[in-house]
């Protein structure tokens, strides 16, 4: 039951991701796991191509969650924004508050945890995090 309905999920991101296109700067997350007990999970870094101070999330799709917690982090998995509540089909620009990943050639990652504290339930998400 659950395999299906993760195949669904993946197959959702796909199919939005074909219809709107890709951005250059943007990278889709598909089927990311959000672990039991609000564990972290991170996308891979990504290299900042402009100056700007914020990355943009947009959430396409969730399993076993209707909200996720989203934050900004360095490579190390250090936060550097505020936590944003999302939900599906919800955008929202994730600000940096530490200095020093405005500018172009940063890297930085997107981190992310099921907003509710289920102690064995696994939850999912897909999205695409515009990264600038």
């Amino acid at each position: 039951m659950r395999r299906k309905s993760l195949k669904k999920l993946i197959l959702a991101g796909a199919i939005t991701t074909a219809l709107c296109g890709t951005n250059v700067l943007a990278a889709s997350y598909t089927g990311y796991v959000l672990p039991p007990m609000q564990g972290n999970n991170y996308t891979s870094a990504h290299t900042k191509k402009t100056g700007a101070s914020y990355i943009t999330n947009h959430v396409y799709n969730l399993e076993n969650t209707d909200t996720v917690t989203f934050w900004a982090a360095n490579r190390s998995h250090k936060q550097i924004s505020p936590d944003y509540k999302q939900k599906k089909g919800s955008t929202v620009n994730i600000q940096f508050t530490t200095s020093g990943y405005a500018k172009k050639g940063t890297q930085v990652v997107l981190g992310m945890e099921n907003s509710h504290f289920y102690i064995k339930e696994r939850a999912f998400v897909a999205g695409e995090v515009n990264y600038r």
